[in-house]
C-alpha cells in the first residue's frame, strides 16, 4: 500500500508488473467550450457510479419538468456510443473471478509477452465477455431501471461500444440505429435482427445525421428520399429526424440556430418546411404500415411483413432510371393493391396474373419511387370503399405551356416582389441580385384555355413541370392541386379544371443556399471562429453586441443570421426555380 516492493527474489530475470487503474480521459461531448476538458465520462461499469450519474441526470428533470413527464415529456434517448474503450473499474477483479473463475491478473501480466499464445487469446475472450457483461448489468440495465422509475421510456442506440451489441438489443424499451444523410440509409443490420429475436415492434433510427460536405442548407425532400427509403427497407420503422432544433430567437434572425456544423435542416426556418409537409406525412405513411404486423424477410429492395389478414411488401426502386420488374407471389385468390404513401392513395393493381399456385404483378418504377404492394386474404375489407380502380392512360395529345410568366417572389427573408419571365430561367444565372440570391417561394401564374374536348368522362389531363429546384405547391382554379416534392413533377390535375380559363399558380420554393452565398458579398458584423476550411465551414464565435442589445444591424446588406456558416463570397450558387419545360398531357383512361 506504500508503494514499496520487499521480495526475495528466486535467482533469474524477472519482470516486474505494477497493476493498477486511471481515468481513459475521455471527455462527453459537446461541451461548451469552458468545460472541454474538465469534465470526464462516468464509469460505465459501476454500479454504484451509474446509479450516482443518473439520479444527477434525473433528480433536476424531476424537479423542474415534472408536470410534463408522460405527457410532452416521454423517453430519454441515448445515441451512439462514443466514449472509447474501457477495461476496469474498482471491483472489476473480483468481478471477473466470480463470472470466470479465476484471477485475470497473471494473464493481464502474461498477455504482454505471449499474446498469441492459444491459452491468452481464451482469456482475452473472457476479459472482453466480462467487461461487456459489465457495461451492460451494472451501466444500461441500471440507466432502464432508473429511467422507467422516473416515468420516462429509455430509448437507446446499442452499438459500437465495448459491449455485445445483439444482448443490449434488449435492454430498451425502443432500440435504435442510426444513419447518415446522402447514402443508402440502412441501419447496422444487428439492430433489426436482434429486435425480432427480442420481439421488439418498434425498431427506431437516428435518422438523417447528416456531415458538413452534404448538409449545408441544401437537403430538399427529393434528396432525402432515397437515404429514408433505404432505411425502411432495412428495417427501421421510426424516425428520429436530426436535427429539428429550437428556434429561441425571433423570426428576423434565420435560419438562425443549428448543431453546429452537423445534421440535416429540419427546423421551422427551413425554407421548405410548409410544403415539406408532404415529404414528412410520407415518412409518416410508411413508418405506419411498416409497423404492422410481424417482420418476414427482405433484400435490397423488398420488405415483407405479414398481418392477421394480409401480406404487405415495401419495394423501393433504388436506382436513378426507371425500372420495370415481374414480383412473384407464392399464394392465390388475392386482389393485389397498390398503396402509395406519396400520394396516400390506394389502387388496384392494373398489370398482373394468377396461375395455380401463384401471383405475378408487373410493375413500372420511377427512379427512388416506392409503394406498398399489399395482398390481402379478402376481397371484401374495412377500407374496399377508398380504393381506386386499376387505370392504364392512353396519351392522345400534349402542349408546352410558354411564358410570358408572371412570377411572385416571396423571400423568406425581406419584402416580396414581382416580376415577369418571357421564358423560365434558372434564378441563380441572373444578374438582378434580387433573384440571383433569392431564398424563398416563387409562384408562377398562367391562365390555360381548355375546350370541352380536352376534359370530361373517360378523360385525364396530366401536368408535368419538368424540372424545378427544389418543392412545388400547386393550385389549379384557387384549389390546393397538392405538393410535387421528388421528380418526375407530375400531377394529375382532371378533378381541379373546367372549360374555358383555368388558373394555373405553381408555388417553388427553394433553398437558403444562394441567399446565404449572397450574404457573404458583405463584411460580416460579427467575429468569426475557427474556420474549418472551405468544406466545413467556419462558426459565429460569440452573438455580437447589436445582437445581443436589440440593436440595428450594423450591415444593412446581411439579411440571414445564424451560428454556423457553410459558405463564402465565390461558393457556386445553387440552381433554382421552376426550369420547366412545363406541360399538358390530355389521356384517355382504360379501365
Amino acid at each position: 500500500t506504500a508503494g514499496i516492493l520487499r521480495w526475495q527474489a528466486p535467482a533469474g530475470r524477472w519482470t516486474v508488473y505494477r497493476i493498477g487503474h486511471a481515468p481513459t480521459m475521455s471527455n462527453p461531448h459537446p461541451l461548451p467550450d469552458d468545460l472541454i476538458g474538465h469534465a470526464l465520462e462516468a464509469d460505465k461499469m459501476s454500479r454504484e457510479q451509474m446509479a450516482y450519474h443518473w439520479q444527477s441526470v434525473l433528480d433536476p428533470l424531476k424537479e423542474h419538468l415534472k408536470e410534463y413527464i408522460g405527457d410532452s415529456f416521454t423517453h430519454i434517448l441515448i445515441d451512439s456510443y462514443e466514449a472509447g474503450n474501457q477495461d476496469w473499474t474498482p471491483g472489476f477483479r473480483n468481478d471477473f473471478i466470480r463470472l470466470k473463475g479465476y484471477d485475470p491478473l497473471p494473464w493481464i501480466a502474461l498477455r504482454n509477452y505471449a499474446g498469441e499464445r492459444d491459452d491468452v487469446k481464451l482469456f482475452t475472450e473472457d476479459y472482453k465477455e466480462v467487461v461487456s457483461r459489465l457495461y451492460i448489468d451494472n451501466g444500461w440495465k441500471i440507466a432502464k431501471q432508473m429511467i422507467n422509475e422516473a416515468g420516462l421510456l429509455f430509448y437507446w442506440e446499442p452499438y459500437s461500444g465495448p459491449f455485445d451489441s445483439f444482448e443490449s438489443v434488449a435492454i430498451p424499451d425502443v432500440p435504435m440505429g442510426e444513419f447518415w444523410t446522402g447514402g443508402k440509409g440502412a441501419i447496422w443490420n444487428t439492430i433489426p435482427k436482434a429486435a425480432r429475436v427480442y420481439g421488439k415492434k418498434i425498431v427506431a433510427a437516428e435518422a438523417f445525421t447528416g456531415r458538413p460536405e452534404i448538409s449545408q442548407y441544401t437537403e430538399d425532400p427529393a434528396f432525402l428520399k432515397h437515404t429514408a427509403d433505404g432505411s425502411f427497407a432495412s428495417g427501421a420503422n421510426q424516425l428520429f429526424l436530426h436535427h429539428w432544433v429550437h428556434q429561441p430567437f425571433n423570426d428576423s434572425y434565420q435560419p438562425g440556430m443549428g448543431m453546429g456544423w452537423w445534421g440535416t435542416h429540419f427546423g421551422r426556418h427551413q425554407t421548405w418546411i410548409k410544403p415539406g409537409r408532404a415529404f414528412f406525412t410520407y415518412l409518416a405513411r410508411c413508418q405506419m404500415l411498416l409497423q404492422q404486423g410481424t417482420f418476414i424477410s427482405t433484400d435490397e429492395t423488398v420488405l415483407h411483413r405479414k398481418t392477421s389478414d394480409a401480406d404487405l411488401y415495401f419495394i423501393i426502386n433504388p436506382s436513378d432510371s426507371v425500372q420495370t420488374r415481374t414480383f412473384a407471389f407464392a399464394m392465390k385468390d388475392r386482389m393485389p393493391e397498390l398503396w402509395l404513401p406519396d400520394k396516400g392513395l390506394i389502387c388496384r393493381a392494373a398489370d398482373w396474373k394468377q396461375t395455380s399456385d401463384s401471383i405475378f404483378v408487373n410493375l413500372k418504377l420511377n427512379a427512388d419511387e416506392s409503394l406498398f404492394l399489399v395482398l390481402p386474404e379478402k376481397k371484401e375489407n374495412g377500407y374496399t370503399a377508398l380504393i381506386q380502380p386499376a387505370v392504364q392512360i392512353s396519351e392522345e395529345a400534349s402542349q408546352e405551356i410558354k411564358g410570358p410568366w408572371q412570377i411572385s417572389f416571396v423571400p423568406k427573408l425581406g419584402e416580396p416582389f414581382q416580376r415577369e419571365f418571357s421564358t423560365l430561367s434558372d434564378f441563380s444565372l441572373l444578374a438582378d441580385t434580387a433573384i440571383r440570391y433569392f431564398a424563398g417561394t416563387a409562384t408562377y401564374k398562367k391562365t390555360v384555355l381548355l375546350d370541352e374536348t380536352a376534359l370530361g368522362k373517360g378523360k385525364r389531363v396530366s401536368l408535368d413541370l419538368g424540372e424545378l429546384n427544389d418543392i412545388a405547391e400547386l393550385t389549379i382554379n384557387g384549389k390546393d392541386a397538392g405538393v410535387l416534392w421528388y421528380p418526375p413533377y407530375q400531377a394529375d390535375i382532371t378533378p381541379w379544371l373546367k372549360t374555358g380559363e383555368n388558373e394555373i399558380e405553381i408555388a417553388v420554393t427553394n433553398n437558403w443556399a444562394n441567399r446565404l452565398i449572397g450574404d457573404e458579398q458583405y463584411p460580416a458584423d460579427f467575429e468569426w471562429g475557427q474556420d474549418r476550411g472551405e468544406k466545413l465551414g467556419r462558426a459565429m464565435k460569440a452573438y455580437p453586441e447589436w445582437f445581443i442589445q436589440n440593436r440595428p444591424r450594423p450591415s444593412t446588406g446581411r439579411k440571414t443570421f445564424s451560428i454556423w456558416y457553410y459558405y463564402r463570397k465565390d461558393s457556386p450558387l445553387q440552381p433554382a426555380g421552376l426550369l420547366g419545360p412545363v406541360n399538358l398531357s390530355w389521356g384517355v383512361i382504360r379501365e
